[in-house]
């Protein structure tokens, strides 16, 4: 519109902005990135000054802000193009233009535009619920989650196969979750769970995955223990002397299972394991075998192999073992009640030996290589699982014709054993007969008799005395040698006070019976009457009389030997000659 001045000049009238148009709004921006719009005004004078805005959350942002110059000259239309960058927290957004002039009050508006910001996750894949290859034990219940932050457009989570899916949580923040409950058992060893989140915008493209691979902890469940030969259940027959290799196979476990050896309760050395290997199994576990060889010997008839097996790093962890028990077959073995005999003329001669054999066995009896007839032969049964035969040889008056060795033989299947037990039979005047009291005062007794025995034979006396109401005490005399008179003196009696005395030649081999005396010990020597004292003196004439016509007759004597009973101890490995009685465990 114009008109025409007073003056002739001609004048163009003022005309507002009427409306503003936003022209190609970008379907979706990627947060980031620079994205261009347009605003165009409709005609006008002065040219529209046009402002640009984007409102988030009640907060309004003014894009590219410059200054305006309006041209005034002419009425025209004007355009703006824009560019500007969205952030992520834009997305929803609105996008207008405001136009206006001097002759334009309020601004126009365009129409509101909604942005679609896309962006990629704001936190990548992150796992919670098990520590990648931790120890886990089999058994226990794992609830594994998958969490991806927010995104636009929204990211998606998916478990790997053999990890179900079992719960899809939402974020209240756009965030994302899945998780997985799982049973931890042994075939999940070292299998791995994988979840994969993705993205798939117009613009925004975003995939990425973390992974848990499981160390499962378990077995060993079972342990099964054999033998290379003579094996029937969990026995093994084995004869003595052989020798046996064990062999001791563990279930699998993860980690390798430590194997430890008793033979019955006392630890084997891990020197005597003569191999020990390991591999895998199909849980990625590991199967563990070690060997054990052992020389048996009858000794360890009934002895108890076991192999035990335990995780190592947790002595709480189940411990899982097997046994067999050693039936050792062996040769008879014999145990005698001595090894020499030596009795006097007139006395019982008894041989006893115990046959100790787990089979059936036959024994003899031989004498200077004779069979020896009417020997009684007992069983029983001990108190171990042994089966022990008794067998006898007694004489209930002995005469020299007894002297000799005698020989006790016992074989069974596995082999045979024996042993030689001599006797000798000797004259019955190397016992002492009599032991006299010479004194018997003043704190002291004093005591003689004719030892009339070879020092080889007895080693020394044992004299026992005791008063009224007393208990036997004993001294021990060395016995001079052949046929002397021993003399010794008791320091330790009591005026007043009655003694018995005993007298006992001891050997290393037998004991012999006892020569008996006895005296009251009076108060001092004064106090013995003339006529006790000429009756102690024809006593000990008559004792020296005595020992002379001993001595003359002993050495027309063939020597012989005493034996004396004794305690016999077990022995591990008896001899032929070894004096020892079995004592059953």
């Amino acid at each position: 519109m114009s008109y025409v001045h007073a003056f002739g000049v001609t004048f163009s009238a003022l005309v507002i902005v009427t409306r503003v148009t936003l022209m190609n709004p970008p379907d979706v921006v990627l947060a980031g990135k620079p994205s261009n719009f347009t605003c165009v005004t409709s005609a006008s004078k002065p040219q529209a000054c046009i402002i640009a805005y984007i409102r988030s959350s009640g907060n309004v942002r003014e894009l590219d802000p410059r200054a305006c110059n309006q041209d005034t000259s002419s009425v025209q239309i004007t355009s703006r193009t824009l560019t500007f960058t969205a952030s992520a927290k834009e997305n929803g957004a609105e996008l207008y233009c405001n136009a206006s002039n001097s002759v334009t009050d309020p601004p126009v508006r365009s129409h509101v535009y909604a942005l679609s910001v896309q962006y990629p996750p704001q936190n990548g894949v992150h796992l919670t619920g098990y520590v990648n290859n931790a120890g886990v034990e089999s058994g226990e219940t794992l609830t594994l989650t998958c969490q991806v932050g927010k995104g636009n457009p929204l990211p998606t989570l998916a478990w790997s196969s053999g990890c179900d899916q079992t719960n899809k949580v939402p974020g209240n923040d756009g965030s994302q979750q899945i998780s997985i409950s799982i049973t931890v058992r042994p075939s999940l060893n070292q299998k791995t769970c994988v979840c994969k989140g993705s993205q798939n915008g117009s613009l925004s493209r975003w995939t990425e995955q973390k992974s848990i691979t499981f160390n499962v902890l378990f077995g060993p469940d079972s342990a099964q223990l054999w033998a290379d030969s003579g094996q029937s259940g969990n026995t093994v027959t084995v004869t003595e002397n052989s020798t046996v290799t064990f062999a001791c196979n563990m279930s699998e476990s993860n980690p390798a299972a430590v194997l430890s050896w008793y033979n019955n309760s006392s630890p084997v050395s891990a020197g005597e394991i003569l191999e020990v290997s390991s591999h895998r199994g199909s849980n990625h576990g590991y199967l563990t075998t070690q060997q054990y060889t052992v020389r048996v010997d009858r000794y360890q008839d009934g002895d108890v192999i076991r192999c035990q097996a335990q995780r190592p790093g947790n002595g709480d962890s189940k411990r899982v073992s097997s046994i067999l028990t050693l039936d050792v077959k062996y040769a008879p073995v014999i145990f005698c009640n001595a090894s020499h005999v030596t009795v006097v003329e007139g006395q019982q001669v008894k041989i006893s030996c115990d046959v100790i054999s787990k089979l059936e066995v036959s024994i003899l009896w031989v004498k200077n290589g004779r069979p020896v007839d009417d020997a009684p032969i007992n069983n029983f049964r001990g108190p171990t699982r042994h089966d022990v035969t008794v067998a006898t040889i007694e004489f209930g008056h002995a005469d020299k014709s007894l002297s000799g060795i005698y020989r006790i033989e016992a074989r069974n299947s596995v082999g045979s054993f024996g042993i030689e037990v001599s006797v000798t039979v000797i004259d019955g005047q190397y016992i002492p007969r009599k032991i006299i009291v010479k004194s018997c005062s003043n704190n002291q007794a004093t005591l003689f008799w004719a030892s009339g025995v070879d020092d080889s034979l007895v080693e020394y006396y044992k004299l026992e005395y005791k008063g009224n109401g007393d208990g036997w005490k004993e001294e021990l005399v060395q016995n001079p040698g052949k046929f002397n008179l021993v003399e010794t003196t008791l320091s330790v009696v009591w005026p007043g006070v009655f003694y018995q005395f005993r007298l006992q030649p001891v050997s290393d081999t037998v004991l012999l019976e006892y020569a008996t005396a006895n005296c009251t010990v009076l108060s001092s020597q004064a106090g013995l009457s003339k006529s006790a004292m000429l009756g102690v003196g024809f006593v000990a004439g008559i004792a020296l009389v005595t020992l002379g016509v001993v001595m003359v007759t002993c050495w027309l004597l063939r020597r012989g030997r005493l034996t004396w009973r004794k305690e016999l101890q077990e022995s591990d490995k008896p001899t032929a000659d070894q004096d020892t009685r079995y004592e059953y465990e």
